[in-house]
């Protein structure tokens, strides 16, 4: 049944969003990192009743959008064209270098919003590059979360104007799709349902008093297959389940109250029928894997990563284009370097969304494999403002300070983890002593001002020139 999804791009143009706490909770803010507007969570905790009866839910209709494969179509052939830096160039200054890779990058291949061709394009140049210099490389799939839709379509009798209703889903939503004939319950309070039989139908519930959840899956028990709230004002919203790991079994959407009034006058002319959905979309995201194989003893493997994706409509030059640069040097610049450990480059994806693409790959470890990581040496906007910063595991940051004793540079060093939100965050959660390499100047990151007017390319190589230093005490420590 295709008509439900028609509504999809309707969804997604709502501008006006309303709160998502009903009245008997207070009002706090949702993560940042959720991808629509943000909504105000219920918090009052509730308990999971029984169900009395068994929902039958339809599954999602053959016309539904597919998530894409991970292989975008119409991606060109990779140019090649980016030559990586060479921090001892004979003739051309380190900084030189810098700038000209993080030019071309900007230039060839911004935006790289995640989770898009152009972060998929960039990912494929990234890989011939690595693989010309001499790396084994491999991609990492994954997807990442774009956004879930809902949809309320009423049967042949509907009103005229109440074919098809504007909804948000209720977040944490079961998804799924389901008809049935309509009901009222108010509230949806124990008084309200009381001992009535829901079986087959779905439920029209007001807004208000408890919270969403407890609306849910006190309904869910009676038997209904799904529900439709309606707002205390004319308004769309967004509400959101408060256990997530326990939800109700049955999709629920959010709809203006002029709606809701609306379809609550139909069922009292004579009843509807009713198909409401909840679905969630995905993108394919990829991470790149660099393997630089260690000595024959196999210590262990060093991780130096960087994300390459950036936010929409920026050039990104400094997050995380300078980052970037810093990394794609030192692939070109220890390669033939002789360590007792593995080095193993890490081109995120979809940092931008939640560091996505660094979860992803800490999740797929084996204990086996997250055991033999030594450190994670991590690079995240290194080229605007005065001086280089690190944050990071006692160890690592020594020994970033000694390297940058020696190259007398501007440099301030804290012995903490947990400030920044970069990729580094997944392996510091999994126990590996983790260090993040940044600059003193974020102020334009994720906006369309973050071009190269403000990208300091000797910073880039400072950046550049602490990771090898890093590497080079931790291979002296293996070796003794």
């Amino acid at each position: 049944m295709a008509a439900p999804w028609l509504w999809l791009a309707g969804i997604l143009a709502v501008a006006l969003i309303g709160a998502a706490c009903d009245d008997s909770t207070p009002e706090t803010t949702g993560s940042p990192d959720a991808p629509t507007s943000t909504p105000v969570i219920d918090l009052a905790p509730t308990e999971t009743p029984i169900p009395t009866a068994t929902a039958t839910i339809l599954p999602l209709p053959s016309a539904t959008p597919v998530p894409p494969t991970a292989t975008p179509t119409e991606i060109p052939e990779p140019s090649c064209v980016l030559d990586p830096p060479e921090l001892d160039h004979p003739t051309i200054s380190a900084s030189d270098e810098a700038w000209r890779f993080l030019f071309d990058l900007t230039r060839e291949f911004s935006p790289r919003e995640s989770a898009t061709d152009e972060e998929y394009a960039a990912g494929e140049e990234l890989n011939c590059v690595l693989t010309e210099i001499g790396y084994t490389t491999e991609f990492q799939d994954f997807q990442r979360l774009v956004n879930t839709v809902s949809s309320v379509v009423v049967g042949p009798e509907a009103p005229a104007g109440l074919e098809a209703i504007q909804s948000l889903p209720i977040t944490d939503s079961f998804e799924g799709e389901a008809t049935g004939e309509l009901v009222f319950v108010g509230l949806a309070l124990e008084s309200d349902v009381g001992e009535q039989r829901l079986d087959g139908k779905v439920a029209l519930i007001e807004r208000g008093t408890i919270t969403f959840q407890e609306k849910v899956e006190r309904v869910e028990a009676a038997g209904a297959v799904g529900a439709v709230i309606f707002n205390r004002e004319d308004a769309l919203f967004q509400g959101v389940m408060i256990t997530p790991d326990d939800v109700p079994g049955i999709p629920a959407v959010g709809i203006s109250r002029g709606n809701g009034l609306a379809l609550q006058e139909a069922i009292e002319s004579g009843g509807l029928e009713v198909t409401v959905g909840v679905e969630t979309f995905y993108q394919p995201s990829r991470n790149l894997i660099a393997e630089k194989p260690g000595g024959p003893d196999g210590q262990g493997v060093v991780i130096v990563g960087a994300h390459y994706d950036t936010v929409h409509l920026t050039e990104g030059a400094n997050d995380n284009g300078s980052g970037l640069t810093a990394l794609m040097a030192i692939a070109n610049n220890i390669i033939d370097a002789d360590y007792p450990f593995g080095v193993r480059l890490l081109f995120f994806g979809s940092e931008e969304v939640g560091l996505v693409g660094s979860r992803h790959y800490v999740e797929q470890l084996t204990e086996e494999e997250r055991s033999e990581i030594i450190a994670m040496i991590n690079y995240d906007s290194v080229g605007s403002g005065t001086r280089i910063e690190v944050r990071g595991e006692e160890v690592l940051t020594g020994a970033a300070m000694s390297a940058a004793g020696q190259m007398d540079i501007s440099f301030a060093g804290y012995l903490t983890r947990h400030i920044s939100n970069s990729d580094h965050r997944p392996f510091d959660d999994a126990g590996v002593p983790v260090i993040i390499i940044t600059a003193d100047d974020v102020s334009r990151i994720n906006s369309p001002r973050d071009t190269l007017d403000f990208v300091d390319s000797q910073l880039v190589v400072w950046a550049a020139g602490i990771g090898i230093g890093i590497l080079d005490h931790l291979a002296e420590t293996h070796r003794n």
